[in-house]
C-alpha cells in the first residue's frame, strides 16, 4: 500500500471516529421538554391531538409544562409504546424523521413510569427456575 492510500485511510478513520464521538456526546446530552421535545410534538402530533381535534381522546397541547407531563404517567407510557412501535404518527401523517423519532423515544424513556406498568424484564417463578437448572 502506498503512502497516499494509507494517509487517506487514516484521515477517513479519524473523521469517522470524530463524528461518532460527537453523536455519542449528543445522545448523552439531557433533552429539554421545551427546547427539544415540544417542537417535535407541535410539528408531528398537535394536528390530530389538540383542543378541538383530540383523536384517541388525547389533547397533547394541554401538556404545556413538564409538571403536567409528569402528572399523566400512564398517558405518556402509552405514547412511548406507540411512538417506539412506529404507530404514531400514523403512516402518511407528518411522519417523524429517524432523528426526531429517536430523540422523542429517548426523552419518553426518561419519564417516570406509572405504578402499574409491567416490567419488560421476564420474571421466573421458582418452578421455572428449577426446571431450567440441570440436575
Amino acid at each position: 500500500m502506498d503512502y497516499w492510500h494509507l494517509t487517506r485511510k487514516c484521515l477517513l478513520l479519524a473523521a469517522f471516529l470524530t463524528a461518532e464521538g460527537e453523536s455519542f456526546s449528543a445522545e448523552n446530552k439531557p433533552l429539554d421538554f421545551d427546547r427539544d421535545v415540544r417542537p417535535i410534538l407541535e410539528k408531528h402530533c398537535y394536528e390530530c391531538h389538540n383542543e378541538k381535534k383530540h383523536k384517541g381522546d388525547l389533547n397533547l397541547v394541554a401538556f404545556d409544562t413538564l409538571e403536567k407531563v409528569h402528572s399523566a404517567q400512564e398517558t405518556w407510557q402509552t405514547i412511548l409504546e406507540r411512538v417506539q412501535a412506529f404507530e404514531m404518527p400514523p403512516e402518511g401523517k407528518n411522519e417523524l424523521s429517524f432523528d426526531s423519532q429517536g430523540k422523542l423515544v429517548r426523552w419518553l424513556k426518561t419519564l417516570p413510569k406509572p405504578e402499574n406498568t409491567i416490567s419488560s424484564t421476564p420474571v421466573l417463578v421458582e418452578s421455572q427456575v428449577s426446571d431450567a437448572v440441570p440436575r
